[in-house]
């Protein structure tokens, strides 16, 4: 259980640093072409991928005055805090 929501949580960071420098890593990959459909199979890691996107909104908002980044972060981390224990 323990690995599994680590493996959670390194993809969250993984997707949050491929909004600030994209293409580290894919988050989309191909993955072996498929003769009798005719089409390339394709991996997605859907946690990196939402978890960027979000990133991205934050930062847009953050950037038009929407909201503080810095507020939203303490905000974030005192809920997580709470929750956890």
């Amino acid at each position: 259980m323990k690995k599994k929501l680590a493996k959670t949580i390194l993809k969250v960071i993984k997707g949050i640093f491929d909004t600030v420098a994209p293409n580290i890593t894919p988050s989309m990959s191909e993955k072996e072409y498929d003769a009798i459909e005719n089409k390339t199979k394709t991996k997605v890691d859907w946690i990196r991928i939402i978890s960027a996107f979000i990133t991205f909104v934050l930062l847009v908002l953050n950037f038009f005055g929407q909201i503080n980044i810095t507020n939203f972060i303490k905000t974030l981390v005192r809920e997580l805090s709470s929750s956890i224990l």
